[in-house]
């Protein structure tokens, strides 16, 4: 039906979506207004209240995806600062690539994760 701000023919309007904007490490640092969403995005409200840098998107918790809070001492305080757990992965490897003989602990440390949504 034609109203007075919009003609007959006129093209519905697209609603508003926003995602979140997510680092590398699955980790909220705000939303963003997007025309669509594409495959990957977390849709969330306009007005998503969740700090900064203090989730993490699971999309693999159970029920439901979902974002999971991240223990202080494993906060990031910027979306580029490096991850901890991240940065020793990357020297434990560094040094079996060398030739290092890894501990055994240190292997099986490393072996677990590689398996979770950190290592991601």
């Amino acid at each position: 039906m034609a109203t007075k701000d919009k003609p007959e023919n006129a093209p519905e309007a697209s609603p508003r979506r926003y995602r979140a904007k997510l680092d590398a490490d699955r980790i909220y640092w705000g939303v963003e207004e997007v025309a669509a969403l594409e495959p990957g995005d977390v849709e969330v409200p306009a007005q998503c209240d969740l700090k900064h840098g203090h989730y993490r998107w699971n999309p693999d918790a159970k029920p439901v995806p979902r974002f999971d809070p991240i223990e202080r001492e494993a906060r990031k305080s910027t979306p580029e600062a490096p991850s901890r757990d991240k940065a020793v992965a990357h020297l434990i490897d560094t040094l079996a690539a060398g030739g290092t003989t890894i501990p055994e602990y240190t292997r099986k440390w490393r072996e677990w994760f590689a398996t979770t949504i950190d290592a991601r």
